[in-house]
């Protein structure tokens, strides 16, 4: 969920990895803050494939029930967060910029209460898990992938 707040672009099953213990990593962090190469991304890059590997199709509620406690938990330390990247403005990073760190706050919904920011979370995860202009841009990404071989 930290790759949502953080706006990490170009997430596609080429950037997953998994760990020996079964974990699912991302790799390729070179678009940050809502910085992303493909043109309209979804919230969250979150394909049927990735559900399925977490949790699988069956237990999708337990899936997004998960993703809710993560959410809230994060939203705990959302100024802790905002303040830490405030603080990396001057550091040269191009990306981090007082407009990309005010998008990002804007995620974490600090002017709703909890359940308003559970319900906006959850249509965020419904529109990244069934974002079709995502699933469209993964097969010319495995072409183009296959084609460069």
């Amino acid at each position: 969920m930290l790759t949502y707040f953080l706006g990490i672009g170009d997430r596609h099953l080429e950037n997953l990895m998994i760990e020996r213990t079964g974990k699912l990593m991302h790799i390729d962090f070179g678009f940050i803050l809502g910085k992303d190469p493909k043109p309209y991304p979804p919230p969250i890059k979150l394909c049927r494939e990735m559900v399925d590997g977490m949790c699988g199709l069956v237990n999708q509620n337990k899936f997004y029930s998960k993703c809710v406690d993560i959410y809230k938990y994060l939203r705990k330390y959302a100024k802790l967060i905002i303040n830490l990247l405030q603080l990396m403005i001057d550091s040269g990073i191009p990306d981090i910029t007082p407009d990309a760190i005010e998008k990002m706050a804007e995620k974490f919904c600090l002017n709703e209460n909890d359940e308003a920011a559970e319900r906006h979370f959850l249509t965020i995860l419904d529109e990244s898990v069934t974002a079709l202009f995502a699933k469209i841009t993964d097969i010319a990404h495995k072409w183009a992938t296959y084609f460069r071989k």
